[in-house]
Parts: C-alpha cells; structure tokens; sequence
C-alpha cells in the first residue's frame, strides 16, 4: 500500500534497493518511510464528508528554491517560481477551500488541527500568510482548533513573517534543519547553512509563538553518532521544544537515490544507524524530551505537534492544494500533482483530485495498524472502538513474531514499537500487510458492512 507521499507501483520494496548485480548498497535493512503505502488508481468520484465528525486540515505552499536530493514531495522550483504564480495559485488554493467549506457547511465539523506545509510555506510573504491564515479560519469551523503548524526552510524565515503568524492562536512553527552540520547539508542538496537555521530558530523562540520544533535526520552521508548528539544540542541549547529525529528516506526517482545507486555516495550502514538513533534518542531524553512517536519529541511532553498524530490515529482529513492527499470514509483522495492543471480545474469549480485509492475494510484495518504503530502507545482500543474486531483477532502471529524479535513491546494493554522497531519500520510494515495475503483473496470492497467475523474481512462476500 504507498501514498505518493510515498508511492509504491506494486513492486515489492527490497527491489527498490538492490543494485544492478544484487549488491544492497542500502547498507542493511528496508528503508523506512513516513507515510503507509497505498495504490492510488484514476479517480472517478468528487470528494464528500457528511459528518460532523472532527477534521484535521492540510494545506500544501509547493514553492521552493530548488529541490532537496532526498525530496519527494510535489514542488515547484527555480526561475519557474514567481510573484505571479504564487499569486494565482493562492487564489486557486482560495476556490479548493471555498469547495471544501460549503461541502462541510451543513454538518460544520470543527477543524482541530491545521498544517501549512510544502514545499515552503515561508516562502510566502507575511501579508500572504495572513491572508492564507485569515481565509482558512473564516471559511472553517475552527472554534475547537488546537494548533496551527506552518512549516519553515532556514533561509526564508524573516522576523517580520514569524510576528505575522505568531499573532494567532495556537501557531506552532516547525524548522527544516535535518542537520547544523554544513558539509552534511550540501551533500543533500539542502540550500542553507548552518548559521542560518540557528538565526531562523532564535528569532522563532523569541517570536511568542505557541511551540518551536526542528526536523532533524540520522543516516545522513557523513553522520555518525557523535554528529547527531552535537545536532540535538546545538537545538536544545537555542530553546526549541520540539524536535522530530526522522531516518533519512531515500525514495526511488530521487537526486539522493541516483548518487546511491551510483555510488558517488554512501549512507551509513545499519550499524551506524542504529548507534545514530540510539544516541540521539538517548541524549533527547537526557534533555527532557518525551517521546510520543516514532519519530517525534515534546520537551516535557508539553508541546506535541498533534497533526501527524491524527493521521496516526486513522482519522479523516482533507488536503488542499497541488499535490494534496485527503482521508475521507476509507477513501484516499490525491490532487492534481501539475500545478498548471491544478490551478485550472481549481478555478474552474471543478474536482481537484485526479486519483484516489478506495480501501476495503481489511485495507483500513492493516493501514490503521500500519499507521497506529508509529504512535506510543498505539491505542489498541480505539482501533477495536472504530473496527469492532479486537487487534489481536487479526495481527496476533504478526504481533508475536515482532514482540519475539524485540521489535515491539507490550505497555499495559497497549503496545508500541521499540527503537529496534522504529529502526526496522519497513520490515514491520512488510510482515503487517502479510495479513492480507494470509488470507489470499482481493480485499473486500464494502467497507461499511456489518461483520461477524475476522474472516469476513478478508474473504468477500
């Protein structure tokens, strides 16, 4: 199952990362991706939510100077960017939310959390983002709203653009820095310096906003595990109280996958990485950092930055924007990826999705258990709550066999995944979706039938 935030064409993973005679220049191990795989096919219906159930909200700013190696995400870049074009894709992005508001009008389902993200959200200017902000909380019923999260790159963050946001509500702003380490930076094609960032997150924490994170990555060419501890302090020496420790992705088709592939660059081996991990992890904690993820960190466990979390959660959200995925009733819904096209349709009222993944009921339950394991704990009994079949009923061999291997323990009722398991999450995810294969049928399509068994899941009717 790969979201084109992480796509999968049916292949299976280990072949993305076997050179040419079979050499696993990948070091060890099955990469780890954010997000869980699915199949996205040719959309054929518009998106829809009657329900005044809760939402989460994303909105994607795709503009950046130029593309990261390890990048995968929909951008757009160099000289194409312009004053122009951000103008015309905001009032594109105006008419998708206008869409989105009057489709939600009649059940008003409050918004709880909201994320700009990118591409580069800091690349608009600070009349942009008021204006974004302004629209976004007009338009929605946000009177339950717990964070807005805009995201940051180094060198487009100004004082002027942080005092804008920081004059709303629940502004939570999150840094890319993946690194202080400069050499490390131009090895990854990231356009920004070490002296930058820690200016970007100086100027964040005096800016009064509600939380100031960082994304810092391990495995990165060059790191080793005394680079990662140096990287955690250098965030907690300028105040930041969040901080995301991610593994470095190496998506197929990227800059970063190329050189790999090539070998004009090496990632660390599986060794270093889980030394990298464990060291960084360890020395968050001696900070006073809690973790509430796979992959994320609240100081004091008071700041958590609860977008992700919803999707963790397997809860309905809607994307807007180029390259927009939205959860709606166990479907998946992915926008125009062509910003041109995107736009058109946008202001012409026309549907801005062009594929979407309609998952059975077995899908959901192994993406939920797929996606649940990234919190900590996965809360078991919201997955039984929502699904009416306890965890267990499906996933027990699985969970067992994770559990034997160290790769997940048990908390009380709950469970969650160990460092050994975060560092393993793509052979996690491989050995979950054995599940549906367990039961060597198409997944069933009816997702909203009632059930009276396990088997009635996975067998059709």
């Amino acid at each position: 199952m790969s979201t084109k935030q992480g796509s999968r064409s049916g292949d299976r993973l280990d072949d993305f990362w076997q050179a040419n005679d079979g050499e696993d220049w990948w070091n060890g191990g099955a990469p780890v991706r954010f997000h869980p795989e699915v199949n996205f096919e040719t959309a054929t219906h518009r998106k829809n939510h009657q329900s005044n159930a809760p939402l989460a909200l994303y909105v994607h700013i795709p503009f950046c100077l130029t593309r990261c190696y390890f990048c995968t995400f929909t951008v757009v870049v160099g000289k194409r960017v312009n004053d122009d074009l951000i103008q015309g894709y905001l009032q594109a992005l105006e008419q998708e939310l206008i869409h989105y508001s009057d489709m939600l009008a009649p059940f008003a389902p409050p918004i709880k959390t909201i994320q700009l993200g990118g591409g580069t959200p800091s690349m608009l200017t600070e009349e942009q983002l008021q204006w974004l902000l302004d629209r976004i909380l007009a338009l929605f019923n946000c009177a339950e709203l717990e964070e807005i999260i805009v995201e940051g790159f180094p060198s487009s963050v100004t004082q002027s653009k942080l005092e804008a946001i920081a004059a709303y509500r629940c502004v939570k702003f999150n840094i890319g820095v993946q690194t202080f380490d400069d050499i490390v930076l131009d090895s990854i094609g990231r356009r920004h310096e070490k002296e930058q960032a820690m200016e970007a997150i100086a100027q964040a924490v005096n800016a009064g906003l509600a939380s100031v994170g960082i994304d810092l990555i391990y495995g990165l060419p060059f790191s080793t595990p005394e680079a990662v501890v140096r990287d955690v302090r250098q965030a907690v020496t300028l105040g930041v109280d969040h901080v995301a420790l991610y593994p470095l992705w190496i998506y197929p088709k990227t800059t970063l996958f190329n050189l790999c592939r090539s070998e004009k660059i090496s990632v660390p081996t599986l060794e270093s990485r889980r030394a990298q991990l464990y060291a960084g992890a360890d020395s968050l904690a001696a900070h006073g950092f809690h973790r509430y993820t796979a992959f994320h960190y609240s100081l004091h466990n008071q700041t958590p930055h609860n977008y992700g979390t919803w999707q963790m959660r397997d809860r309905d959200w809607l994307g807007a924007g180029q390259g927009a995925v939205s959860y709606l009733n166990g479907i998946l819904y992915q926008n125009d990826k062509n910003i041109g096209s995107y736009i058109r349709k946008a202001m012409n009222g026309e549907e801005c999705s062009v594929e979407e993944s309609r998952l059975s009921l077995g899908e959901r339950m192994v993406r939920a258990m797929i996606y649940g394991l990234r919190l900590l704990p996965m809360p078991v009994a919201e997955f039984a709550q929502k699904y009416g079949h306890e965890m267990e009923e499906l996933f027990d061999e699985e969970v067992i066999g994770l559990e034997r291997t160290g790769m997940i323990q048990r908390v009380g009722g709950d469970i969650e995944l160990t460092q050994e398991g975060v560092l393993n999450l793509g052979v996690i995810e491989d050995t979950l979706e054995q599940v549906l294969r367990r039961y060597g049928i198409e997944p069933v399509r009816a997702a909203n039938r009632q059930l009276t068994s396990v088997e009635q899941v996975f067998s059709g009717w």
